[in-house]
């Protein structure tokens, strides 16, 4: 975003105040209504304009941690296959912790916590009320198997862990920088619309080549 920031008199009541847009007086939310400020971070700069009399005033946000979302939320065919072998145990576990515990520790022992978690939601059974009430011996078929959600797999298997770009969610539908002096308004500048999730890393799926005087980056990235 860019603003012209004109420098104001000394006597602000002479002084012509813009006219705020109108994104700035509509009512976001009713006043009942909880708004969570995700941070972020804000990088200036002046840049003096041809006149050499004013100067430019160019701001850049890039958005916080909190924002970032890499979650895979495809399964891999690996994660798949452990996924049923771990719903597999808990259904013979027959709701006996120390036998549940120990069908986590082996998903968590094959992936990290986090992602253990993960692959048991995805493929959470869809007949819960069929849940053995007591242990079955690793002997004896199952009365009822679990019917095991479908989950979402990785279209390329070939492709590893990293499936997809890191996008930022949860961002607001545009930037507006507002800028004062002594209390009154001098200038405000709107960023364009926010009409997409950012991309803030590279996607493992471009193929675009790079050329010679534009950097390696793909256009999500760009």
């Amino acid at each position: 975003m860019a603003a012209q920031l004109l420098p104001p008199p000394g006597d602000l009541l002479s002084f012509a105040v813009p006219a705020l847009p109108p994104e700035l007086t509509a009512t976001v939310a009713q006043s009942d209504a909880p708004l969570l400020m995700l941070p972020v971070r804000l990088e200036t700069r002046f840049f003096p304009l041809p006149d050499a009399a004013n100067q430019e005033l160019r701001v850049r946000v890039y958005p916080d941690q909190v924002h970032i979302d890499s979650h895979e939320p495809a399964l891999s065919q690996d994660e798949f296959l452990w996924g049923q072998h771990f719903w597999q145990q808990i259904w013979r576990a027959g709701r006996v912790e120390a036998a549940e515990r120990l069908a986590w520790q082996q998903l968590c022992d094959r992936f990290d916590a986090q992602r253990a978690a993960w692959i048991a939601r995805a493929m959470s059974p869809t007949n819960v009320g069929d849940w053995p009430s007591a242990p079955i011996p690793a002997d004896k078929p199952l009365p009822v198997e679990p019917k095991l959600a479908p989950a979402e797999m990785q279209k390329d298997p070939t492709g590893g862990t990293w499936q997809r770009a890191p996008l930022a969610r949860a961002m607001p539908q545009r930037w507006i920088a507002v800028a004062t002096a002594r209390g009154a308004l001098v200038a405000f500048a709107l960023g364009p619309p926010i009409d997409r999730e950012p991309a803030v890393g590279p996607d493992p799926n471009d193929t675009t080549a790079a050329t010679d005087d534009q950097p390696a980056i793909d256009e999500g990235m760009r």
